[in-house]
């Protein structure tokens, strides 16, 4: 935690899982204390020189070869490793603080203004004005800034600012207060060369929204002042400056000159998590000298010859350092060897790595090999459903999910636009938080021969599929990105019943549906090996959904009552007809333009899942593929 001087300070101010510095809380992200909110620094030392994370001097690495190659694909070569927070457990019987108090992730105060709420005085929390107080260091969520100075309480807990700006490039930036204050004089102020440095944040009215606020000059002779209210609507932006290409998580700018939105803190498009995850598989060991080398790479990317890494070698042996270059299983040119072979093998990868495939291979057929966090039992008989379009069940007893950050994005979900992927550290990445969770699950499998009768008999000449892939164009076009092939009608039939399941599963079993997550494995038999099925899984730390309660639901008799039931379900929904009724891209009642959306008949009542148990984010969903519905779907629908 920083102070007004800059310092930094071991302060506890609170405790997130693990998980969520990938999910919820990662570079970049906003974090809502009590009396303030601090933003997540980048990995590397940029903002105040040193290891922001406390992972560089602890063994933290995450071992999980897939997942860094797919890390590597996304962000380059220069990464190296996947590491898991630093969380230290105080020994038994420790008293006092020690030095499980002072590790974890360093964070900095954003926004950085503060409000006095007795007399509206809004400043810098760096200015002066403003001192933070955390006297208890057994209550760390009482650390507060007070303003010392106010005339009218003695130390009121200054308030941050719920105001911040964001651009499509993922830049974020504070309210520009004082230019905002004097927008009526050309953004100055007539009697000081600094507009912001006396500055006061009033409610207008009965404040009945948060924007129901002015702010004004309080210089002597300066009587501007101004609402809100204007920076934020649709057409907000065209009274606001460009961005300025803000960093905050990283402690610096860069040249950007796209309009920026005015946002709330705490508002959910503030923050997306862009992140890779894959399920442990059993898999050959990889030769000793090709692990030496994925894991030390960037020893090896400062040398061009062979000459220059034998004289590191040599110069390492000299002092005793570097280990990992002695060893009686390889040589020195053998490291070289394996190093250039890698190179280029990066410099082909030309596609998107195939990360469903070994997983769908392992899941459905016998395991070859043995991994200790993969457990599959026998195959099952398909679910007792007169549905009729079910392959045979797969219980996994233990699974073990590793996820990944490479990166993040503001006011738009993550897409394929690389600049639009904000980066996690100042220089090259050289590593990213990873996040390890163990769980159970069941894989359910549609019938292979059904779903391509369907594929023939019935999508071709499909409205609703058709309209699902031009939104998918239109949803690009208006992002700048190329155009691509849309998911196929398979995959949209797959999800959404993954979807209805998992809303099944959290009313029969009381599972929240929130912990429970969904793997996708669709992809037609031109593409390759067909896979039609989904992984429903609980994976996380503590222990929920790993007691063997989501597996049970997976023999063939409860579930195919659980199917049954969530066939049923998906006919009516309680929004119907304007659930039944909406496409792809729809317009609204009186609008020209579609809505964006990226959905059919789906809605927050049937479908819609929290971000915790769906990778993409509620789209490409329609009832109307899997069952009739009110007004559609009867001569379609997968399920009759």
């Amino acid at each position: 935690m920083s102070d007004s001087s800059g310092n930094f300070e071991p302060v506890k101010l609170g405790e997130v899982r693990p998980s969520q510095l990938i999910h919820t809380y990662g570079v970049g992200s906003v974090l809502e204390l009590p009396n303030f909110s601090v933003i997540v620094p980048g990995l590397d030392g940029a903002i105040h020189g040193g290891d922001p994370w406390h992972t560089l001097k602890r063994d933290t690495i995450i071992k999980e070869e897939r997942l860094l190659e797919h890390v590597q694909d996304a962000l380059g070569p220069t990464v190296a490793a996947l590491r898991g927070p630093v969380r230290i457990t105080p020994p038994p019987g420790a008293k006092g603080i020690g030095e499980w108090d002072a590790t974890g992730t360093w964070t900095l105060p954003f926004p950085r203004w503060l409000r006095c709420p007795a007399c509206n005085t809004l400043s810098r929390y760096d200015s002066g004005k403003f001192q933070l107080e955390h006297t208890n260091t057994y209550r760390p969520h009482e650390a507060r800034y007070v303003h010392g100075d106010c005339t009218k309480l003695t130390k009121p807990t200054a308030t941050p600012v719920r105001f911040v700006l964001a651009c499509p490039n993922g830049h974020l930036d504070d309210f520009p207060w004082g230019a905002w204050a004097h927008r009526q004089n050309s953004y100055k102020c007539p009697v000081s060369e600094n507009p912001q440095s006396n500055l006061a944040l009033e409610d207008v009215g009965l404040a009945q929204r948060p924007t129901s606020q002015k702010v004004s000059c309080r210089h002597s002779g300066c009587d501007h002042s101004a609402a809100v209210q204007p920076a934020f609507g649709p057409d907000g932006w065209k009274n606001l400056p460009r961005c300025g290409g803000g960093r905050p998580q990283l402690g610096d700018r860069e040249s950007c000159n796209e309009n920026v939105v005015a946002l709330l803190v705490g508002a959910t498009n503030l923050w997306f998590s862009d992140r890779r995850t894959v399920l442990s598989i059993p898999h050959d060991e990889v030769p000793i000298v090709t692990q030496v080398v994925r894991d030390e790479r960037p020893s090896f990317e400062q040398f061009t010859t062979l000459d220059e890494f034998k004289d590191f070698a040599e110069t390492m042996a000299k002092y005793n350092q570097a280990e990992w270059l002695r060893s009686d299983r390889y040589t020195v040119e053998d490291l070289w060897d394996e190093y250039q072979t890698q190179e280029a093998a990066i410099g082909e990868q030309s596609e998107e790595r195939d990360i469903l495939g070994p997983e769908w291979v392992a899941l459905t057929q016998p395991v070859q090999g043995d991994h200790p966090d993969f457990e599959v039992e026998g195959t099952k008989a398909p679910p007792a459903t007169q549905s009729g379009v079910f392959s045979t069940t797969r219980l996994v007893t233990r699974l073990r999910e590793v996820s990944a950050l490479v990166g993040f994005t503001r006011l738009d979900s993550p897409s394929d636009r690389k600049e639009a992927r904000a980066s996690l550290a100042a220089g090259p990445v050289r590593w990213v938080p990873a996040a390890v969770s163990l769980g159970e699950g069941i894989l359910i499998r549609l019938d292979e021969s059904a779903v391509q009768a369907w594929e023939k008999d019935h999508v071709p000449d499909f409205d609703r599929v058709a309209s699902l892939h031009e939104a998918h164009q239109v949803w690009r076009r208006r992002r700048g990105l190329e155009s691509s092939p849309p998911p196929s009608a398979r995959f949209a039939l797959v999800h959404t019943l993954a979807h209805l399941l998992i809303h099944e599963i959290s009313h029969e079993a009381g599972y929240a549906a929130a912990s429970i997550r969904e793997r996708i494995y669709a992809r037609t038999a031109t593409l390759g090996s067909p896979m039609a099925g989904v992984l429903l899984y609980t994976a996380a730390p503590d222990s929920e959904g790993t007691l063997g309660g989501l597996v049970s639901l997976g023999m063939p008799d409860r579930l195919g009552g659980l199917i049954d039931r969530a066939l049923e379900r998906a006919a009516v929904c309680t929004s119907d007809p304007f659930c039944a009724t909406h496409v792809p891209n729809g317009v609204p009642t009186g609008g020209v333009e579609g809505d964006g959306s990226l959905h059919g008949a789906a809605c927050h009542v049937c479908l819609f899942l929290p971000e915790t148990s769906c990778d993409h984010a509620n789209q490409y969903l329609d009832r109307t593929l899997l069952v009739p519905t009110l007004v559609d779907g009867i001569k379609h629908a997968f399920v009759a």
